[in-house]
């Protein structure tokens, strides 16, 4: 449920961006600060979070992470303006930093080493369906009843997340601190440093696309309804597919297959989203095997960077966030100036080559060693 709710939070912006840049009268490329100040903020934090409480009970601080994440909502919901509702954002990305590594560590621990890929397609499974049921519902509500409705429901599940962990989580012990080679960025070896640029690059090249979604298809009709919502709909439930077929396939026949297919295939669908945006039933084809691409490329990352790293494993999934929603954070920049600059063409070309750029590097690094 705490994934559910981080996922909701995390997305709900994407599908009311359109709405929003309106309601509160600028563009979408600034209303796309918004995303980027969330993740930006992510990014920052995800790491220093990590290694301050590297002591810290787990429970503790899941619930601690969830509450600074309702607080943000809360601060969203009355927001008047766009540095208001930046400002939400910011605090309640400092709760997701520190919820999403630590459950992924903990779930991996609760386990054991042989499920690490199901382990972690399941704590992401919570971004998943949120994804798949709830984007698409706040996505409707934003454009039916107004934006600030779409965060009440984000609010609703905060709070449910706080009240199950407060009565129900489990209590284990706190995890060893990492190691002093762990501490700099200077000691991190450089398949571990590769691992990280694959991240990065991936979701730039998402993002740059995903981030204004809605405003690509915002004259798109599917019959008498406005395809949006359904494309998300369709995203959601190709995500949830990937989501447990990553776990599997990860554990089956190793990361790196899994992730230079998913890598190629969701370049592809990158530039057929741009170039098919005013066909209603190709775009929601589409946004079903975006769904299935984009929710099989972290799980196999993280697979490797666990494997890479058995003693620092909050750290380097910290830093894998952190690299990740930096990834958010210029991807939605990058694509807003391309937009603005070229239009969809030069969109679709910048995405193709950045992704491009992520399958190189992720053929270069992301290998299994002999004692793997």
């Amino acid at each position: 449920m705490g994934a559910f709710a981080i996922g909701l939070g995390s997305f709900v912006v994407i599908g009311a961006l359109d709405e929003i840049a309106r309601a509160l009268a600028v563009t979408p490329r600034a209303a796309g600060w918004i995303i980027s100040a969330y993740a930006l903020c992510y990014a920052v934090s995800a790491p220093i979070s990590a290694l301050l409480f590297a002591r810290a009970n787990r429970r503790t601080l899941l619930i601690l992470a969830l509450s600074m994440f309702t607080l943000g909502n809360l601060v969203c919901i009355l927001a008047d303006n766009l540095a208001t509702l930046i400002t939400g954002h910011i605090v309640f990305a400092l709760g997701a930093a520190m919820f999403t590594p630590t459950a992924a560590s903990l779930a991996t621990e609760l386990m054991g080493p042989g499920r690490k890929g199901l382990a972690l397609s399941f704590v992401y499974g919570g971004m998943t369906v949120s994804q798949a049921a709830g984007v698409p519902i706040t996505t409707w509500i934003a454009q039916t009843s107004g934006w600030r409705y779409a965060f009440v429901i984000v609010l609703g599940f905060g709070l449910l997340a706080v009240s199950l962990l407060l009565s129900q989580a489990p209590k284990p012990q706190a995890p060893t601190a990492p190691g002093p080679r762990w501490r700099l960025p200077s000691t991190i070896p450089w398949p571990i440093v590769g691992l990280l640029a694959t991240s990065f690059l991936i979701v730039v090249s998402d993002f740059t696309v995903y981030s204004y979604v809605s405003v690509i298809l915002s004259d798109t009709w599917l019959g008498a309804m406005k395809v949006l919502p359904l494309v998300l709909l369709a995203f959601g439930v190709g995500a949830i597919i990937g989501n447990v077929a990553t776990g599997l396939l990860t554990d089956r026949i190793g990361p790196t297959i899994v992730l230079l297919g998913a890598v190629a295939v969701q370049t592809l669908l990158l530039i057929l989203m741009i170039l098919c945006r005013h066909q209603g039933a190709v775009a929601l084809a589409i946004g079903f095997g975006w769904g299935v691409a984009s929710y099989m490329y972290l799980v196999p990352i993280q697979h490797r960077l666990l494997s890479r790293a058995p003693d620092a494993q909050p750290l380097v999934l910290a830093m894998n966030g952190s690299l990740v929603q930096g990834g958010v954070a210029v991807g939605a920049a990058v694509g807003g100036a391309a937009m603005e600059s070229g239009g969809m063409s030069l969109l679709a070309w910048v995405a193709a080559l950045i992704a491009l750029a992520a399958f190189l590097t992720a053929a270069a690094f992301v290998r299994k060693r002999a004692d793997e």
